[in-house]
């Protein structure tokens, strides 16, 4: 028997809250109903939700990985072309999934779907499970009787865009662990090593040379200001945080991240690259103009080049072309405004979309692996030029001093 957390409606007007033993989540939704109660929202609920009662109000499932929702949209589309009814197939993927979020969310799609619902309908509950971009296009496929196709399509769609982060990440490994291992080594060195020196040589009784001055001087503030200077970084670190989550402030840094130099142009690119592939994919499948840039900002992090998106649905409301809205907000490069613009006169446009989005997908790997070549050595050059100055600071009052001795 597990427990279950589940949001159930008593009548039109009065929504009841709580917790529930049964074997599986369908089964927890049978009592529910039996009790005279129609089953909203029925969730597993985890052992510290069940000992602190008074945070289950506020506890939910995480998020699911794109590689995961990618391999579950496969199967479910080799499940249907097989010619299982659907209310089946989302059983038989509950059972089989780890993901305790997917294997929630597919126990409750089963039960929704068995109650008459859609499927895209039944999937709009779990947003974060089922992006809005992905719920729109099942909604799409559904409606053109073309479901099985559209999952194959978002299952390719989701390992693309996992692919292309895949690389970005793993590009960022190794130069993330040079940085590391620097800052490592310069602390042991100026916290740990050159205070031994400097004792040393405050027995020579002699002017020190410059290089090393700096160097102890360094040190002794580095000793004596450490733990001030881990607490006002962390402060600092937290302060940013909170206010990257403040719309005004995290609108102003995406428009500023796009104009660092290197940085900038890869995160265009990943961005662009995004936006072509679900913009295009929408339009491909009957999804009107305003719709599709709609569900597109709502998929983008960079809330600058979402808000362009936003602002030219509004004006292609009023009748003006796509690439005109996107050359008034200069968040797009020219090459892109007029790919749209020859797409939109030939009436290719939602190819061309897609082609594009393969065209930035390349760039970005292109840019991964320059950025990626670029870092290494100029951290390498960095990191040994200040560990060969300290280096030669504390070794030049050793010269000096055998030189008198001679």
């Amino acid at each position: 028997m597990a427990t279950f957390e589940y949001t159930a409606r008593v009548n039109p007007s009065q929504m009841q809250e709580g917790t529930i033993e049964a074997e599986s989540a369908m089964s927890a939704a049978r009592h529910l109903k039996a009790q005279g109660l129609y089953p909203i929202r029925v969730e597993t609920c985890s052992r510290g939700v069940r000992r602190f009662g008074w945070l289950a109000g506020r506890w939910r499932l995480g998020r699911v990985g794109l590689a995961s929702l990618a391999e579950l949209t496969d199967q479910l589309a080799d499940l249907l072309e097989a010619g299982i009814p659907l209310e089946r197939v989302l059983r038989l993927q509950a059972q089989h999934v780890s993901t305790p979020s997917l294997k929630a969310s597919l126990d409750s799609l089963g039960e929704s779907v068995c109650a008459g619902k859609s499927l895209a309908e039944a999937m709009s509950a779990w947003p974060k499970v089922f992006p809005k971009t992905f719920v729109g296009m099942v909604k799409v496929g559904e409606e053109a009787g073309l479901l099985t196709e559209m999952l194959r399509r978002l299952a390719k769609s989701l390992d693309d865009e996992h692919q292309l982060r895949s690389k970005l990440r793993a590009a960022m490994v190794y130069p993330l662990f040079l940085v590391c291992i620097g800052l490592g080594t310069v602390l042991v060195l100026m916290v740990w090593v050159i205070p031994k020196f400097s004792s040393f040589f405050e027995s020579l009784e002699q002017q020190l040379p410059l290089p090393t001055r700096i160097v102890i001087g360094l040190s002794s503030v580095l000793v004596k200001a450490a733990p001030l200077m881990i607490v006002g970084g962390l402060l600092v670190i937290l302060l940013i945080v909170r206010l990257l989550k403040l719309e005004a402030v995290k609108l102003k840094f995406d428009r500023f991240s796009l104009r660092l130099p290197l940085i900038g142009g890869l995160i265009l690119s990943f961005h662009l690259a995004r936006l072509m592939r679900t913009l295009g994919l929408l339009l491909s499948h009957g999804v009107n103009m305003l719709g599709a840039l709609c569900i597109t900002a709502e998929t983008l992090s960079n809330k600058f080049i979402a808000g362009e998106l936003i602002h030219a649905s509004e004006q292609v409301t009023k009748g003006i072309k796509l690439h005109e809205c996107f050359s008034r907000g200069g968040a797009f490069p020219m090459s892109v405004i007029g790919m749209i613009a020859m797409g939109q006169e030939s009436g290719n446009l939602p190819q061309m979309l897609i082609r594009m989005s393969q065209q930035y997908e390349q760039q970005t790997e292109r840019r991964i692996r320059t950025l990626t070549g670029m870092i290494e050595p100029v951290m390498i050059l960095i990191m040994g030029g200040f560990i060969g100055f300290v280096v030669v600071s504390m070794l030049m009052p050793v010269f000096r001093a055998s030189a008198l001795v001679k």
